[in-house]
């Protein structure tokens, strides 16, 4: 009888419900809640390869490393909700010298208010004609809705082949769930490659894991209005 329970004992402790829980970005749906989940799960000084084990090789998200700064990298995943709006998680992270983290972003919001946290250039510590510009990210995917999203974009220098001196100011929805998008986030002087209307590319587009069914009941014979940049009414 003994040995009986010490079997059950060990199978019970190896079990998959005991192990780790395996990161999907598709089981969280608010900007808020993604945010909650890092500062639990990777506090400041957590190891480069410890972030990358859940956002890219358990999540599948698409790495991407910063053009111009050192230990500074990204990676995206990205959900297209029922064709109206394609949700972008870009998840970026700031490490040291030693591959620890400094500063995590949830689209370009800071997660650690109590940390270093990327800011704009000054005006003047750029030479070159400052430019203030409408531009658009294009989601061909999201057929029935958000096909563009719009943003203002301010560059220092007029040259938009630099990316260290701009900055945009823009909005979307809280929520990944095409039946309800939240509220309006304002993205004010955030990076522009470390926000949702980033022009990189994801390794794929994936399909909203939900049903669909809700929203098409909802939206039917509605149009998705430009300025709400996908939050439906």
């Amino acid at each position: 009888m003994r040995g009986i329970l010490l079997l059950a004992l060990c199978l019970l402790l190896s079990s998959p419900a005991i192990a780790a829980e395996r990161f999907k970005y598709d089981s969280i749906d608010t900007i808020e809640t993604m945010q909650k989940y890092i500062r639990k799960h990777f506090p400041i000084g957590s190891t480069r390869e410890a972030v990358q084990k859940a956002f890219v090789t358990q999540g599948r998200g698409s790495l991407r490393h910063h053009p111009s700064q050192k230990g500074v990298e990204k990676y995206l995943y990205d959900i297209n909700l029922c064709k109206y709006y394609v949700w972008r998680w870009n998840i970026a992270a700031d490490y040291d010298a030693e591959g620890k983290l400094q500063q995590a972003y949830v689209n370009g919001l800071p997660v650690f208010s109590d940390a270093p946290a990327w800011k704009p250039m000054q005006i003047g510590t750029r030479v070159g004609k400052t430019s203030l510009a409408r531009m658009s990210r294009d989601w061909p995917q999201a057929t029935k809705g958000a096909k563009q999203v719009f943003y203002m974009l301010l560059d220092l220098d007029g040259n938009y082949d630099t990316v260290d001196d701009q900055s945009l100011l823009g909005a979307g929805p809280s929520r990944a769930d095409p039946a309800n998008f939240g509220t309006l986030v304002s993205y004010n002087e955030v990076d522009p490659w470390r926000s949702v209307f980033d022009d990189d590319l994801a390794d794929d587009v994936y399909e909203y894991k939900g049903d669909c069914r809700p929203a098409d009941a909802k939206y039917l014979s509605k149009t998705i209005m430009e300025p709400q940049h996908g939050i439906l009414k």
